[in-house]
């Protein structure tokens, strides 16, 4: 999704003691820094000041936090491990989601690189103390040259009414050498969402992110949850060949502290998947946003891990858009994830046995897999265990998603074309069961290739020699049974000539308004796509019962391979086409890829002064995998033909930009 999606993420934890007390042999090499304001008199509620001690010149591993802090007037406090800091100025005004042009302060970032969370304080919680051999390693022999403190006034009226002046922040205790053997390395990774949560529903946050890094296997040994006023629950697991293992799961209106991960034997290690959720009850009349202010929402889940190696994690952040845009169900690799295990507890308060059921969206819920499903626990010494059984009582209540989506594969009667996937892609966006139409003639080779592609349930195949040639006056009429047949609520190809030529006739017999080359889903109804050459973007919401919709692929990432589709062979009713008739075709071979859907594109124009010039640009799109296009000056002056114009008279392109920039304010 084109954009910038601001995620403010917060760590307010309540420290547990999560080990034995260092060994008294140890005392003696023990040292304490003091990292406090110094001597501020915050003017505003919810201002961020940060100040900064350099540690370059000294090697240390942190072994305690001891805060020194009065809840009354700090919210929250954090410690930053960087490599340089946002400001070389003494204080700065830190907080800028929530920036206050006011005071004196210059307004910069916590971190001007190598942003690391190391310790976070709130609501009077005790110090922290780290497990026996394991500590923060920091100073001249690491990337972090820099400690930042960070703290979040709540209540500066003492500030505004006398001289009072405050000296908020932590005390750290530190070890100049290992003691015995080398200390095990702490570090903190860190699962968010951004999204909304409706006006009086429950709805769940969702994030979920492949284990980055290949070489190092970590050991979880504390976790912590935060939210704001609506989190219920937060929970977080590891998969590993498709079992869900709890890493810890809490009620976050309890103290924010970090507590012992529910199995202290889980590791996390290449293969594994990382994931969390948060169950959001929202009472109020209005919706609410992830956000930094206090009447905004937040969604985080922390683990706290030690490594037997030398580094930490460089990678420690996992981010989605969150609903109504990301759910578990839009994990890349759906057979991986297996959402047929989750814990039944998963969004079960601790201390309760009844899970708080999703009703925001009623008509999409999260995934697929609850159609036809009971949940069930079976109680035991640790707790509830998670389990699912495949149904078909009506005594089961289940939210059942209404959405149902077709893709017209694109192919060439044994190669799927790659917009396809992109295609798949957006489909899984839309919720509920996605099928794929292969419609040729002896193409059962692509329909086996389309049922491995995750996401794709079912596989529809139509074998004609009629669609010999792939004509839209051919295909119509097959789409049209099809849809007859299944009734779908969306149909979707890729915007290549092949979708283009498809879709509107198919809207025309339908009777509804075609959408053209989406870059977005809001919801099932509600799609962005650009206007004006690409000039402006519009979002549109359609009332359509059957929406049918033609997909920019650099939009969306292509769809993975992990699926299980059943193929259905459908049958093809004798197709009168008198309109045009396939004669066939020449085709020139090039590796290039497409130019509507290529990633990367070289367009040249009247200064190439011949079409022989347009060999250089050739050369370097062979070179970096692009496609070649061409303005219309250049085309009408016969240096190249018609098909490679782009712009607002030829062919839209849209090469690959991020999908989703993510400014992470760790807070």
């Amino acid at each position: 999704m084109p954009g910038i999606l601001c995620v403010v993420i917060l760590l307010l934890g309540s420290p547990v003691v999560v080990a034995n007390p260092l060994q008294e042999s140890s005392q003696d090499n023990l040292k304490s820094l003091r990292l406090v304001m110094p001597a501020v008199s915050p003017q505003e509620p919810d201002l961020y000041l940060c100040h900064s001690m350099n540690v370059s010149n000294q090697d240390i591993y942190i072994r305690e936090f001891i805060p020194v802090a009065d809840k009354d007037i700090a919210h929250h406090i954090l410690l930053y491990g960087c490599n340089e800091p946002g400001s070389l100025e003494s204080v700065w005004n830190c907080g800028e989601m929530v920036a206050q042009n006011t005071q004196s302060y210059q307004v910069a970032p916590v971190c001007a690189s190598d942003s690391k969370i190391l310790y976070a304080w709130a609501m009077d919680a005790p110090m922290l103390k780290l497990p026996d051999d394991v500590a923060f390693h920091v100073g001249q022999n690491t990337h972090i040259k820099n400690l930042v403190v960070q703290v979040h006034y709540k209540n500066v009226t003492i500030f505004k009414t006398t001289d009072t002046k405050d000296e908020s922040g932590v005390e750290i205790v530190t070890m100049s050498k290992p003691v015995g053997r080398q200390p095990r390395l702490a570090g903190v990774y860190l699962m968010a969402t951004g999204g909304k949560i409706p006006a009086h529903s429950v709805e769940y946050l969702e994030a979920a992110c492949d284990f980055p890094d290949a070489d190092m296997e970590i050991h979880p040994f504390a976790f912590r949850t935060h939210a704001h006023k609506l989190g219920r629950v937060i929970s977080g697991y590891r998969v590993r060949n498709k079992h869900w293992e709890e890493i810890g799961r809490q009620d976050p209106r309890l103290p924010e502290m970090f507590y012992n991960v529910s199995n202290p034997h889980l590791t996390i290690r290449k293969g594994d998947i990382l994931a969390a959720r948060c169950t959001m009850e929202n009472e109020l009349d209005h919706d609410v946003y992830v956000g930094a202010t206090s009447n905004d929402e937040m969604c985080n889940f922390y683990i706290m891990y030690y490594t037997q190696g030398s580094q930490s994690l460089t990678d420690d952040v996992c981010l989605t858009e969150g609903p109504p845009l990301w759910y578990w169900n839009d994990f890349p690799m759906q057979d991986r994830l297996n959402l047929a295990q989750v814990p039944f507890n998963a969004s079960v308060i601790p201390g309760t046995r009844t899970p708080l059921e999703r009703t925001a969206y009623a008509n999409s819920p999260p995934w697929d897999d609850y159609d036809n499903t009971q949940l069930h626990y079976d109680s035991d010494e640790n707790g509830f265990r998670g389990g699912m059984e495949n149904m078909n009582s009506a005594e089961v209540v289940i939210l059942k998603r209404c959405n149902s989506t077709l893709v017209i594969a694109e192919h060439n009667n044994e190669t799927l074309a790659p917009i396809t996937l992109n295609t798949v892609r957006a489909a899984t966006r839309l919720g509920g069961e996605v099928s794929c139409l292969v419609a040729g003639n002896q193409c059962a080779k692509v329909a086996e290739k389309v049922s491995k592609v995750s996401g794709v349930k079912k596989v529809l195949l139509a074998e004609s020699p009629e669609f010999k040639g792939f004509l839209p006056e051919a295909l119509t009429p097959a789409v049209f049974t099809v849809q007859k047949q299944f009734n779908y609520t969306h149909i979707l190809a890729g915007a290549t000539a092949f979708g283009k030529g498809l879709i509107p006739r198919l809207a025309a017999k339908l009777n509804v308004c075609p959408i053209s080359e989406i870059i977005g889903i809001k919801d099932a109804e509600t799609f962005v796509r650009t206007i004006y050459a690409g000039n402006a973007i519009q979002t549109l919401k359609s009332a359509d019962a059957v929406k049918l919709i033609t997909v920019r692929g650099t939009a969306f990432e292509a769809a993975a391979e992990g699926g299980n589709g059943e193929i259905v062979k459908v049958p093809v009713e004798s197709i009168s086409n008198t309109l045009a008739a396939f004669e066939g075709q020449e085709l020139s071979k090039s590796d290039r890829p497409e130019l509507t859907s290529a990633k990367i594109v070289i367009s040249g124009g009247r200064g190439m002064k011949s079409g022989e010039n347009f060999q250089l640009l050739y050369t370097l799109a062979d070179k970096l995998g692009a496609a070649v296009g061409a303005s219309r000056a250049a085309v009408d002056a016969g240096f190249v033909p018609n098909d490679l114009q782009v712009g607002q008279t030829g062919k839209i392109v849209a090469p690959a930009v991020p999908e989703m920039t993510a400014l992470i304010e760790k807070k």
